[in-house]
C-alpha cells in the first residue's frame, strides 16, 4: 500500500514512485491516500483509491475535480465554497462546518457531526442522496429549493432559526429525532416522510404549509410547544398511522394540527395544554384510537369528521377547558375512564350515530347548558358516572343529558351530588330506557324537572334520592308504554307546592315495587289514566294532604306498609277518583301508627266491594248465611257462594242482606229476590231476605249446580245484580244405596261398595256391622278396606291379623297376603328383614338371629372345606387302589377297600335336607331347631336371608331389594369360589402338595359351591319369574310388595333372571354332563377324576351320570315349590310321588359302588317323603293329638337320621386322623425302641400279616416269571428304563410312577423289623403319597425277603382280601429261591 503525504502551500512536493504530476494535477494509483491541504483542494484523479482530506480551513475559490476515487473523506475542517461548485461523486464529511456557501455537486453526500451556518439555498436542487447524522442547520434560508431531491435520511437533525419559503428539504425515509427551533415555513413542506420517530417542535410558525407529509408512518414522540399554524398542518398523513406520546403546549391553529386521511389512526399518551384551535385532528374516514388523553385549558374540538366508523378513547382527562370535545359523531364512539374538572362545553354532540358508550366518567364543577346531546342514535350506554357541583346556567334549555329519537338508552351506576337547579335527563321520542343505580344527593330542583320526557319503555332500579329540595315534579313522564320503578329509596324531600314527585300520565303499565319513601313533605305519586301495580313498598313519615292520587285508572296495591303518615282529615292516604272498583285491588297492606281510619277512599257511583281498607258509601258487601262476601269478587268470580253437603229431599234455608263498607246493614232495599223462579220478599223489619227451597235429585251421584239469585233492587252496569249460588249435592256414600230418591245405609250383616245392592257378609269376614265395613277373619287379607276382593293367606296365615283397618298385617309384614317384610319402613318405624326360621324381624340382630348367622356361616365354610379335602383325598385313594389292583397288589373288588367316605356322606346328608326344605312353606309349629337344621344344611344362602337383607337395606342403593338380593347371591357365590380357591391353594403350597394344580382346585371348588348353592339361586330367580295371585292382582313371589308385569319387572327378567336361570339350570349341568359323557372311557384318569370326582366318586362306572338325576329331582322340587306355593296339597302330593319313584329307582338300579350307600340313599328318600307326609298332617289339623304325634315323630325321625350322618362323618374324620399319626409313631419307635413294648399287636393283625405274605409271594412269583423270559441283558435294561404305560394317570400328575425294589441281603436290619411289627390294621388311605413314602424308605437297602417291602406298603394303608390258600402260598414261597433282582419298574 502506498502512502501519499501532500502538503500544498505555494509549491507541490512529491515523494513516491507511483505518483504522476502533470500541469498541477496529481494522479495516483490504487492506494490509501492522506492529503493535508492549506486553503483549497486541487484537482485529483485516481484509479479507485480512498482519499482522506484534512484541513483547518478550506476556501474553495475555483472549481476542483476529484475523479476516480472510491471514497472521499473530509474531516475536521471548515469549508467555504465560493466557487460555483465542488464536483464530487461521493463524499463523506465528518466534524465539518459549512459557512457562507455550500456549493456541492455530488451524487451522494453524508454528513456526520456537521454544522451548516448561515447558508442560503436559493432556487436549486442541491443534492441527490443525502445522509445526515447529528447535523445542525443554523440561520439557513431555503428559498424555492429542494435540498435533497432524491433520497434523504437523517438521525438527530436540528434546524435552528431557519426559514423555508416555497421549499422542501427532501423525501425522508427511516429517520429519527427531528428537532425544529424557531423555524418558519411559508407555503413549504419540510419533509415527505416515511417512518419517522421523535419530532420536537418549538416556536415553529407555519403559514399555508405542511410540516410533514407522509404515508405509513410510525411516530414515537411528537412534542409541540409554542407553535402557531395558519391554514397549516403539522402532519398530513394518508395511511395507517401510529403516534405515541403526543404533546401540544401553548399552541394555536386556525384549522387543525393534524390532517389524517388514512384508514386507521392510533394515538397514545396525548397531553394537550393551553391549545386553541378548531380541532386537533381533521379526519377522513379513519378508525381513531386514543389512549391516555390529557387536556388542559383546551378550547377546541378533539376532532371533526362526519364519516368516522369507529372511535375509541381511553383514559381521558379534561381540566379547565371550554371545548366541544367530540363533535359530529356518526359511527361508534367508546370512551373509557374520563375525568372532567371545571369543564364547560358540550362533551359529546352527535346528530347521527350508531353506538355511543361511556364507561367510568367523573365530572366536577360543570357549568354549561348541555353536557351530552344525542339525536338520531341507535344505542347510548353510560356506566359509572360521578357528577358533583353542577352550577346553574341562566338558560331555559339547560339539560345535562339530552336525547331525541334514540332507540335504546342505558344508564348504570349514575351518581349526582350537589346539583343546582339543572335538569338532568330529557328524553324525547325514546323507545327503551334502562336506568340502574341512579342517585341524587343534596340537590335543588326549583325550576326544572329531574327527569322528564316521553319514552316508550322506562325501567329504573336502585334509585336513591336524598336531601333534595324541589318545587316541581322530579319525574314527569307522559305517554309511555311501561314505567318501572324497582328497589329504590327516596328520603328527605322538601317541597312548598303541591306538585307530585312522580307525575305519570297516560302510561299503559306502571310498576312500583320495593321502593321506600321516608321523610317526604309532598304528594308522592300522581297516576292519570294509567294501569298501576304498587307492590311491596314502604311509606314512612310522609306529611301531605294525600299521598297517592289515582285519576281514571287501574290501581293494584299489595303488600305495602304505610307508617306514620300525616294527611288531611277530609283526605286519605290513597285517593281514587272516577275509577271503577273492579279496577282497584288493594290487598294485604299494613297501616301502622295511623290514627285516622279512612286510609283509602273511593269515590264512585257503582255498587262495588273492595278491600275493607277502602271507605265506600253504599252497598258493598253481601252477607249470606252469616258469611260475608264482597260483591265485586263475586261478580269477578274471585270468590263464590258455595253451599256444601245438600242431600236429596233436604230443605234449604238461606238468609241474605246487604252491608256498606263499614259492615253496616243497608235497609233501603225493599224489592224482592228471585230464586228458582220464586219471589222472596224483603223483610224490612229485620233488613234481610229469607229464602227456603227443597231439592229432589234424580241420581245417587255427587253433583254440582250453579243457580243465580236476582237482586232486583241492586244494579250493576245498569242491570239487575245477579249473584251465582254454587250448590254441592252430596250423593250416596260408601255403604249406602239409592232407594226412592234418597240414600239409605246397609243394615248390620250386610255391606255394599257399589251403592246399588246390599250384599251378605262374606265367609272370609268375621262380621259386617253395616254400611261399607267388613271385619276380616284371621288368616285373610285384602289390599285396602274399600274392597271385598279378599284373599286367603295360604303361605302366611299367621301374619294376617284380619280386622277392618286398611293395614291388617302383623307388625313388620307388608305386601300381598302379608308375605313380605317391611324393608322400607312403609308401615313400621324400623326396617324389617326376613328370616326363613323366625319370619320378619327387626334389623337389630338379637341373640337368636346372631346365633343363626354364626352357625350358618360356620356350616357353610366347614362343609365346603371338609367336602373339598375329602374329595381330593378320596380321588387319590380310589386312583391308587384302582391301579394297585390292576398291578396285582390287591385281590377282590374295589368295594372291599376301606376308603375315606366323609365327602360322600356329607353330600347325601346335604341332598336330603335340600329335598325336605320344601316343608318350610307349611304353616306348622315344628321345632325351631329342626327348621334351623333344614335351612342351614339344605339352603345355606337362605339361612343368611335375614342378615343379607339388613345389609342390603343399609346400602341405600336405588335397586329394589327383590332384585338386589339375587344380584348379591351371584356376587357372594362367585366371590366365595375365588376366596376358597386361593386359600386352599395357599394351604397346599405350604404343605408342599404338588399333585393339585390351581385350575383343578378351581373346578373342584366351583363344582361343590354350585352343588351347595344351586337350590338357593334357582329358587330365588324362579320366585322373581312367577307371581302370586291375591285379590285379583298379581305380585312378584320373591317380594309381594311389588306387582308383576311392570316395565321394571320385565327389565330385570331380561337382564338378570333369564341369564341367571340359563347359567344355573342349563349351562352348568350341561357343561358337567358333557364332560362326563365325553370322558366316560377315561373315568379313572387322575386328572379327570380330580376335577369331576365330586360328581362320580360314589357311583359305579355304569351310573356315572346318577348325580344329574339327583340335580334334576332337586330342580323339580324348587320349581314345584315356586309354582304350587298356593296349592300345598298338590305340591306335597307331587313331592311324595317323586320321592317314592326315586326310592324305587335306587333300589332297582343300585347306582352306588358301595352297597351301604344304596341302602342309605333308599332310607333318605323314604325319610323325606315320610317327613313331608307328617308335616302335611299337621297343617290346618283341628286334632291337636295328631299334630303333636306327627310333630314328635317328624322331629325324632330327622334327628336320628342327622345323628347317624354326623356319627359316620366323625368316624371317618377319626380314621383319617389316626392315619396321619401312624408314620410319626413308627419314627418314634425307630428312635426309641423302648416304646415298642408299649404297643401290642392284635391277633387279627398277625393273621392279616400272613395273608399279606402269601399274596405278596404270589405277586413276586409272577414278577420273577416275567423277568426270566428276558434273558438278554439289553432287554432287561430296556425294561428297567421304560415305564409301563397306562391309559389313565397315576398320582401327582406323573402318568406311571415307578416302584423300586432292591434285592435284599441275608439279614434285615432291626430298624426295618421294628417297622413291620407296628403296622396298623385299619389305615384306610391308599394314597400314592404314602406308597411313595414307603418306597423311598426301602430304596437303597438290602432285604432277604422282598415281603418286607409289601409290609411297608401295607402299613401305608393297603388292605388285601383274605384268601383260603394262605398256608400253601407261604410254604411254596419259603421253599423257593429266586435269583437276585437289581431293579424292577412297575
Amino acid at each position: 500500500m502506498f502512502w501519499l503525504f501532500l502538503c500544498v502551500r505555494t509549491q507541490l512536493i512529491c515523494e513516491t514512485n507511483n505518483m504522476e504530476i502533470t500541469n498541477n494535477e496529481l494522479t495516483t494509483s490504487q492506494c490509501e491516500s492522506y492529503l493535508w491541504i492549506g486553503s483549497s483542494i486541487p484537482n485529483f484523479t485516481s484509479d479507485g483509491a480512498n482519499l482522506t482530506i484534512t484541513s483547518s480551513n478550506i476556501t474553495q475559490e475555483a472549481n476542483s475535480y476529484l475523479v476516480g476515487f472510491s471514497n472521499i473523506f473530509v474531516q475536521d475542517s471548515q469549508i467555504n465554497t465560493q466557487c460555483n461548485s465542488l464536483n464530487l461523486l461521493t463524499i463523506i464529511f465528518k466534524n465539518v462546518t459549512f459557512v457562507d456557501q455550500m456549493q456541492l455537486n455530488s451524487q451522494a453526500i453524508s454528513l456526520y457531526n456537521c454544522t451548516i451556518k448561515k447558508i442560503h439555498f436559493v432556487s436549486q436542487q442541491t443534492l441527490q442522496i443525502l445522509t445526515l447524522q447529528n447535523v445542525i442547520f443554523i440561520d439557513c434560508l431555503f428559498y424555492n429549493t429542494t435540498f435533497a431531491f432524491s433520497q434523504f435520511q437523517f438521525i438527530d437533525l436540528t434546524l435552528i432559526g431557519s426559514t423555508l419559503v416555497y421549499s422542501k428539504l427532501g423525501n425522508v425515509i427511516n429517520s429519527s429525532n427531528l428537532k425544529l427551533i424557531n423555524i418558519k415555513l411559508v407555503e413549504s413542506t419540510l419533509f415527505q416522510i416515511d417512518n419517522i420517530t421523535n419530532i420536537n417542535l418549538e416556536n415553529v410558525s407555519l403559514s399555508y404549509s405542511k410540516l410533514l407529509v407522509g404515508q405509513s408512518s410510525v411516530i414515537m414522540d411528537i412534542t409541540i410547544f409554542g407553535c402557531s399554524l395558519i391554514a397549516s398542518n403539522i402532519l398530513y398523513l394518508d395511511d395507517n398511522q401510529l403516534i405515541q406520546r403526543l404533546k401540544i403546549y401553548n399552541s394555536f391553529a386556525t384549522n387543525s394540527f393534524f390532517n389524517i386521511t388514512s384508514d386507521q389512526l392510533r394515538v397514545q399518551e396525548v397531553d394537550i395544554n393551553n391549545v386553541s384551535s378548531k380541532r386537533i385532528f381533521s379526519l377522513i374516514s379513519p378508525n381513531l384510537t386514543m389512549q391516555s388523553l390529557k387536556l388542559q385549558q383546551f378550547k377546541s374540538s378533539l376532532y371533526l369528521n362526519t364519516l368516522v366508523p369507529f372511535v375509541q378513547i381511553s383514559d381521558i382527562s379534561i381540566t379547565n377547558s371550554e371545548s366541544n370535545t367530540f363533535q359530529n359523531i356518526n359511527g361508534t364512539l367508546q370512551i373509557f375512564n374520563a375525568t372532567l374538572n371545571n369543564y364547560s362545553g358540550i362533551f359529546i354532540n352527535s346528530s347521527q350515530s350508531e353506538y355511543i358508550q361511556i364507561t367510568n366518567i367523573k365530572i366536577f364543577n360543570y357549568s354549561s347548558h348541555n353536557l351530552i346531546n344525542i339525536t338520531n342514535s341507535n344505542l347510548f350506554e353510560m356506566i359509572n358516572l360521578q357528577a358533583q357541583y353542577f352550577g346553574y346556567v341562566p338558560e331555559d334549555d339547560q339539560v345535562i343529558l339530552a336525547f331525541s329519537k334514540v332507540a335504546n338508552i342505558k344508564f348504570s351506576n349514575i351518581s349526582f351530588l350537589s346539583i343546582n337547579d339543572t335538569q338532568i335527563l330529557l328524553m324525547k321520542q325514546i323507545n327503551n330506557t334502562i336506568i340502574e343505580q341512579l342517585s341524587f344527593v343534596n340537590s335543588t330542583f326549583i325550576r326544572n324537572n329531574l327527569i322528564s320526557g316521553n319514552v316508550s319503555q322506562l325501567y329504573i332500579s336502585n334509585l336513591f334520592i336524598n336531601q333534595v329540595t324541589t318545587n316541581s315534579n322530579l319525574f314527569q313522564i307522559m305517554e309511555a308504554q311501561t314505567f318501572t320503578l324497582f328497589n329504590s329509596r327516596v328520603s328527605q324531600i322538601q317541597s312548598s307546592v303541591k306538585q307530585a314527585l312522580f307525575s305519570l300520565n297516560n302510561i299503559n303499565f306502571i310498576q312500583v315495587n320495593l321502593v321506600k319513601f321516608t321523610d317526604c313533605q309532598n304528594l308522592l305519586f300522581f297516576f292519570k289514566k294509567s294501569n298501576v301495580q304498587f307492590y311491596n313498598n314502604t311509606l314512612d313519615g310522609i306529611n301531605s294532604q294525600m299521598i297517592i292520587l289515582i285519576y281514571q285508572g287501574q290501581f293494584d296495591a299489595q303488600n305495602n306498609i304505610f307508617r306514620n303518615i300525616q294527611y288531611d282529615l277530609n283526605r286519605s292516604i290513597i285517593q281514587i277518583f272516577q275509577s271503577k272498583l273492579n279496577d282497584i285491588n288493594i290487598y294485604n297492606n299494613q297501616f301502622q301508627s295511623i290514627d285516622k281510619k279512612n286510609q283509602i277512599q273511593l269515590t264512585t257511583n257503582s255498587i262495588e266491594a273492595p278491600n275493607q281498607q277502602i271507605m265506600i258509601d253504599g252497598p258493598v258487601y253481601l252477607n249470606f248465611n252469616n258469611q260475608t262476601y264482597i260483591i265485586n269478587e263475586l261478580l269477578n268470580n274471585k270468590s263464590q257462594i258455595v253451599i256444601e253437603h245438600i242431600r236429596s229431599s233436604q230443605n234449604l234455608s238461606l238468609i241474605a242482606y246487604i252491608q256498606d263498607s263499614l259492615m253496616r246493614t243497608v235497609c233501603r232495599q225493599q224489592d224482592v229476590v228471585v230464586f228458582q223462579d220464586v219471589n222472596f220478599m224483603f223483610d224490612t223489619f229485620k233488613c234481610k231476605w229469607n229464602i227456603k227451597y227443597q231439592f229432589i235429585l234424580d241420581s245417587p251421584d255427587d253433583s254440582t249446580t250453579i243457580l243465580p239469585i236476582n237482586f232486583t233492587s241492586l244494579y250493576q252496569n245498569e242491570s239487575n245484580l245477579l249473584i251465582n249460588l254454587t250448590i254441592n249435592f252430596l250423593g250416596c256414600q260408601l255403604g249406602e244405596i239409592w232407594i226412592s230418591s234418597t240414600c239409605q245405609k246397609c243394615q248390620s250383616g250386610t255391606y255394599t261398595y257399589d251403592r246399588i245392592n246390599c250384599k251378605d257378609c262374606p265367609m272370609s269376614g268375621q262380621s259386617c256391622p253395616g254400611g261399607a265395613v267388613i271385619i276380616l277373619r284371621q288368616g285373610y287379607w285384602r289390599p285396602h278396606n274399600l274392597t271385598d276382593n279378599i284373599a286367603y293367606c295360604t303361605i302366611s296365615n299367621n301374619q294376617c291379623d284380619g280386622g277392618s283397618d286398611n293395614y291388617t298385617c302383623q307388625t313388620g309384614y307388608v305386601g300381598a297376603i302379608c308375605s313380605d317384610c317391611d324393608y322400607y319402613k312403609t308401615q313400621s318405624s324400623e326396617a324389617y328383614s326376613y328370616s326363613v326360621i323366625w319370619g320378619c324381624q327387626k334389623c337389630n340382630f338379637d341373640q337368636k338371629l346372631t346365633i343363626e348367622f354364626i352357625v350358618a356361616i360356620f356350616w357353610m365354610i366347614i362343609s365346603l372345606i371338609v367336602s373339598m379335602k375329602g374329595t381330593i383325598n378320596l380321588v387319590r385313594q380310589q386312583i391308587c387302589a384302582y391301579y394297585l389292583k390292576l398291578g396285582g397288589f390287591i385281590s377282590g373288588s374295589r368295594s372291599m377297600l376301606f376308603l375315606d367316605y366323609s365327602e360322600i356322606l356329607l353330600k347325601i346328608f346335604t341332598t336330603y335336607f335340600q329335598l325336605i326344605s320344601i316343608v318350610s312353606i307349611a304353616q306348622i309349629q315344628y321345632p325351631p331347631s329342626f327348621q334351623n337344621l333344614t335351612q342351614i344344611i339344605g339352603n345355606p344362602i337362605n339361612a343368611l336371608y335375614y342378615s343379607t337383607g339388613c345389609f342390603l337395606i343399609n346400602l341405600n342403593l336405588p335397586i329394589e331389594i327383590v332384585y338386589f338380593r339375587q344380584i348379591w347371591n351371584f356376587i357372594f357365590t362367585f366371590s366365595l369360589v375365588i376366596v376358597l380357591t386361593v386359600v386352599y391353594y395357599l394351604y397346599i403350597i405350604i404343605k408342599k402338595i404338588n399333585d393339585v394344580k390351581i385350575i383343578d382346585l378351581y373346578f373342584i371348588v366351583l363344582t361343590q359351591v354350585y352343588y351347595q348353592f344351586q337350590g338357593d339361586i334357582i329358587q330365588g330367580l324362579l320366585q322373581i319369574v312367577f307371581c302370586l295371585n291375591a285379590s285379583g292382582d298379581r305380585y312378584i313371589l320373591a317380594s309381594t310388595q311389588f306387582q308383576c308385569y311392570t316395565d321394571k319387572h320385565y327389565l330385570y327378567q331380561i337382564v338378570l333372571v333369564m341369564p341367571g336361570l340359563i347359567l344355573t339350570l342349563i349351562l352348568f349341568p350341561a357343561f358337567y354332563l358333557y364332560n362326563l359323557i365325553q370322558n366316560r372311557n377315561r373315568l379313572w384318569s387322575y386328572k379327570f377324576r380330580q376335577r369331576y370326582g365330586y360328581l362320580i366318586s360314589e357311583y359305579s362306572n355304569t351310573y356315572f351320570y346318577w348325580e344329574f338325576i339327583k340335580i334334576l329331582m332337586k330342580n323339580i322340587f324348587y320349581l314345584l315349590q315356586t309354582l304350587l306355593i298356593q296349592e300345598k296339597k298338590l305340591l306335597f302330593l307331587t313331592a311324595i310321588l317323586i320321592l317314592i319313584a326315586y326310592q324305587h329307582l335306587v333300589a332297582q338300579k343300585k347306582p352306588f359302588v358301595d352297597g351301604k350307600f344304596n341302602r342309605l340313599e333308599t332310607i333318605c328318600a323314604a325319610s323325606a317323603y315320610i317327613t313331608i307326609i307328617l308335616v302335611f298332617l299337621q297343617e290346618y289339623n283341628q286334632y291337636n293329638a295328631i299334630v303333636i304325634i306327627s310333630n314328635s315323630v317328624c322331629g325324632l325321625l330327622n334327628i336320628i337320621l342327622a345323628s347317624y350322618f354326623i356319627f359316620q362323618i366323625v368316624l371317618e374324620a377319626i380314621e383319617e386322623l389316626k392315619k396321619s399319626y401312624i408314620h410319626k409313631i413308627i419314627i418314634l419307635i425307630k428312635k426309641y425302641p423302648c416304646f415298642g413294648s408299649i404297643f401290642r399287636r392284635h391277633e387279627k393283625l398277625i393273621q392279616q400279616d400272613k395273608r399279606v405274605a402269601k399274596l405278596w409271594n404270589k405277586f413276586r412269583q409272577y414278577v420273577y416269571n416275567n423277568i426270566k423270559k428276558k434273558r438278554n441283558r439289553e432287554l432287561l435294561e430296556q425294561l428297567t428304563r421304560d415305564e409301563v404305560r397306562s391309559s389313565v394317570e397315576l398320582g401327582r400328575h406323573e402318568p406311571n410312577k415307578s416302584f423300586d425294589f432292591i434285592k435284599a441281603d441275608n439279614e434285615i436290619s432291626s430298624q426295618d423289623r421294628t417297622e413291620r411289627q407296628f403296622i396298623q390294621r385299619d389305615v384306610s388311605s391308599t394314597n400314592l403319597k404314602y406308597i411313595s413314602n414307603a418306597t423311598q424308605r426301602i430304596k437303597g437297602r438290602s432285604y432277604e425277603n422282598i415281603s418286607s417291602a409289601i409290609t411297608l406298603l401295607q402299613g401305608s394303608g393297603i388292605l388285601i382280601k383274605k384268601t383260603d390258600n394262605t398256608e400253601k402260598l407261604n410254604k411254596a414261597n419259603s421253599a423257593k429261591v429266586y435269583p437276585k433282582i437289581r431293579k424292577i419298574k412297575i
